[in-house]
């Protein structure tokens, strides 16, 4: 029946809510140009509340309404400025039979100034001391609470009292979007949905967009007639105005009817945002039209944007938690593993490997072995499931938590493996950890059975009747992984990846070690002969042990920059940073640090042939100004506690290169110099302009290096002094890699420099 319907049905999905040309008659919207305050668009409930009509009001000033005074002091604000600086204005307006105070909100839209008018409140809710004292104090509630649910309960209860609708909800969503009571706060008198879940496709995906751009949204009374914008369309650009960003846009008919299903008459919905993602919703309602006056709606929202500032603390400081105590065994198990020739089965000898993932069973596949540990499927089972995740995905990580929707065979043992978390060790398909979760069998009480009803009249969508309790069973889902599960175990992996290659360095030595062996018994008189094959024994030895020597102190120094974050982390837990802006810069910064480290990391592991000098070089464009601003980010706290300023001169200019190696370039230079820079002194990065090919130069003020090192310090483990190694850190290298990544673009690097004077490192790259 569904696929003869009309594609109308999808109205309550498509619904052009953001221009419904319509407002609640309760305000009056005017539409103005922004030069001359002259009114374009009026709403129809002018008429009404000015006692003007729309016609009347249409290419008049807005003095007509407010006054020569307050229309000069308003467009002297308007050039002044912003607009969160200006409301809300609280003016008188000249009336047709009488002067009235209104509240009034503006914003931009189309091109257009947007002014909303409200009637003032006449009675004052609170006295003006006991206003400013019951809100002071609900702030101080939300900062000092150190219990999530307490939060929460303390919020919907404070906004009920305050606002006087006669249910609060706190409703947040899950990962599809299903919404859950998880506070309420009601009268006697109406319905509670505590603990119920709301399903998605209550508030579609456009609502849900308005809700995460648009913090408050009222509804007076869903039994109001709206009221008509004239003309219907925006003079300047002939569409629709959009009303995305007003308090008074009419509501869609499809939510008022469902409101009303719900024996609901007035609501208003405060959203928790956080990350720029919506999280969640207080919904407030009332069975009869209930109007909220300007300042109680203002202390809510401030309130809720504190609830979802508190929030994200409460959830950075859980996955912070998690992070710490899975570091905790992620460490205990590498240890383990470390002392065991035998990976794989170092890897199952204990219940670590579970805990690293907190899963019920496990597998290591292992060049062909396939070692098993706690519930699992069988390994015939194991192997079909692994051929179906390499053909799914050439990640390193594979999740899922609901196997059977994507690998119908796991049905047969989902009772043990509806959840898995798949690492691919290396670049082949032959080493991989698989942890398996159980099916978590649940019942879910959802407010209301989502249904789709089609009025056979029109053949149009309409919202669902019943918001009784209905029940549902769910099997073959397992508990969700992670994010900070997911991270932990990609860290495990780098610390594998370290094993195998000195594993297989190792054997590989042994190996020659042996062939050698074999052939002095086999050739004793061969003296000349032997004298070579030793020169290639102990050249290849050398050889294999620089490799060894070079991925374990790459490796070694760029994780040491994950011990430093996870400092800043601790920082943000210990609740010292209190300004949103500075955690959430610290955050973010430390969120890239970690990504582009960890990122960095294993491509240097995953590299072949690194003896070579040869680096795997994907380009793209790579705009420089950019790319210098985000290496000044990575090494910004090292500049900051050596006093060092970093100035970035480098003009906007976009080449062909490898954004993360190029970005590994100008890290390892400008900490180099940040490294040999007096204090108070100046680091400059820039770039010759007047070039084809663009060159870049990192300029300090440092102690200079000699002429007899301006060729060596580029190869590996040179340093000017052997002192430098104790003393400013590094194994000698950085210089060698910046060297193999740019000869790998086609480019040549080098230094100028004078004794005393500091140095110049400069990289010149090709221009295609």
């Amino acid at each position: 029946m569904v696929q003869a319907l009309s594609p109308d049905i999808l109205q309550c999905s498509d619904e052009p809510i953001r221009i419904p040309g319509l407002i609640q008659p309760h305000g009056v919207l005017l539409a103005l140009r922004e030069h001359d305050l002259s009114i374009v668009q009026v709403s129809a409930s002018a008429l009404q509340l000015f006692g003007f009509a729309p016609e009347e009001l249409l290419g008049q000033s807005l003095q007509m309404l407010i006054g020569e005074q307050e229309q000069s002091n308003l467009s002297r604000d308007l050039a002044a400025k912003s607009l969160a600086q200006i409301n809300p204005l609280h003016l008188e307006v000249l009336c047709q039979s009488e002067s009235k105070h209104f509240d009034a909100l503006i914003h931009r839209s189309g091109g257009l100034l947007i002014f909303e008018f409200e009637v003032s409140t006449e009675s004052e809710p609170l006295s003006s001391l006991e206003f400013f004292r019951t809100s002071r104090n609900a702030v101080a509630t939300v900062l000092e609470s150190n219990d999530r649910q307490a939060l929460l309960d303390n919020m919907a209860e404070f906004v009920r009292e305050f606002s006087g609708f006669e249910r609060v909800m706190v409703y947040l969503f899950d990962s599809e979007w299903n919404g859950v009571v998880q506070a309420e706060s009601k009268t006697d008198t109406v319905k509670g949905y505590l603990g119920l879940k709301f399903p998605a496709s209550d508030i579609p995906v456009q609502a849900r967009e308005l809700y995460r751009q648009n913090y408050l949204r009222l509804l007076v009374s869903t039994e109001a007639v709206s009221s008509q914008l004239v003309p219907q369309n925006n003079p300047l650009t002939g569409l629709p105005l959009d009303l995305s960003g007003a308090i008074l846009r009419s509501m869609s008919p499809v939510h008022v009817e469902y409101l009303q299903n719900m024996d609901v008459s007035a609501s208003m919905s405060l959203s928790l945002v956080w990350n720029g993602e919506l999280k969640g919703l207080l919904c407030c309602h009332h069975s009869s039209p209930l109007r909220v006056e300007y300042r109680v709606r203002q202390v809510c929202d401030f309130l809720a944007r504190l609830v979802s500032l508190k929030l994200q603390d409460f959830e950075e400081a859980k996955r912070f938690n998690k992070l710490m105590q899975l570091e905790s065994i992620r460490k205990d198990l590498a240890h383990q593993v470390s002392q065991l020739a035998d990976i794989p089965a170092a890897m199952t000898s204990s219940r670590l490997l579970l805990q690293l993932a907190d899963a019920k069973g496990a597998a290591v596949i292992w060049n062909g072995r396939t070692l098993l540990l706690g519930s699992t499927p069988d390994a015939n089972e194991i192997g079909n499931l692994l051929n179906f995740v390499c053909a799914t995905t050439k990640e390193s990580i594979f999740s899922s938590d609901h196997l059977a929707s994507s690998f119908a065979d796991a049905k047969k043992y989902q009772d043990v493996a509806s959840g898995l978390l798949a690492m691919r060790i290396g670049l082949g398909d032959s080493r991989w950890i698989l942890w398996f979760r159980p099916d978590q069998v649940k019942e879910v009480s959802w407010a209301g059975k989502s249904e789709l009803i089609i009025d056979e009249a029109s053949m149009r969508l309409r919202p669902r009747k019943s918001f009784e309790v209905w029940k549902e069973k769910y099997e073959g889902t397992s508990v969700s992984w992670a994010r900070a599960e997911i991270q932990c175990v990609e860290e495990f992996r780098t610390g594998i990846m370290d094993l195998v290659m000195a594993a297989e360095e190792k054997e590989h030595a042994a190996d020659l070690d042996e062939q050698i062996a074999e052939l002095n018994a086999l050739n004793e008189q061969l003296d000349h002969t032997l004298t070579e094959l030793r020169v290639a024994r102990d050249a290849a030895l050398d050889a294999s042990r620089r490799k060894s020597e070079i991925v374990s102190m790459v490796s070694h120094d760029l994780r040491a920059p994950l011990t430093s974050i996870r400092g800043s982390l601790s920082l943000l837990h210990s609740g010292l940073i209190n300004k949103p802006e500075d955690v959430a810069a610290l955050i973010r910064i430390s969120y890239e640090s970690t990504e582009f480290l960890l990122k960095l990391i294993n491509q240097l592991l995953d590299l072949e042939g690194l003896e070579s000098g040869k680096v795997s070089i994907v380009k793209a464009a790579v705009e420089l100004h950019e790319l210098v601003e985000q290496s000044f980010q990575l090494v910004s706290a090292n500049a900051g506690s050596a006093k060092i300023s970093l100035l970035n001169t480098v003009s906007k200019r976009t080449i062909l290169g490898d954004k993360q190696r190029l970005l590994q370039v100008l890290v390892n230079l400008v900490s180099n110099a940040i490294k040999f820079s007096p204090a108070d002194s100046t680091i400059f990065v820039s770039s010759s302009s007047d070039q084809a090919i663009p060159c870049i130069k990192v300029t300090d003020q440092g102690r200079g290096v000699p002429d007899a090192f301006k060729e060596t310090i580029f190869q590996r483990f040179k340093q000017v002094e052997t002192e430098d190694r104790t003393h400013k850190g590094g194994a000698g290298l950085g210089l060698a890699i910046c060297k193999n990544i740019v000869e790998a673009h086609g480019g040549s690097i080098g230094v100028d420099s004078e004794l005393g004077n500091g140095s110049t490192f400069w990289f010149a790259l090709p221009d295609k």
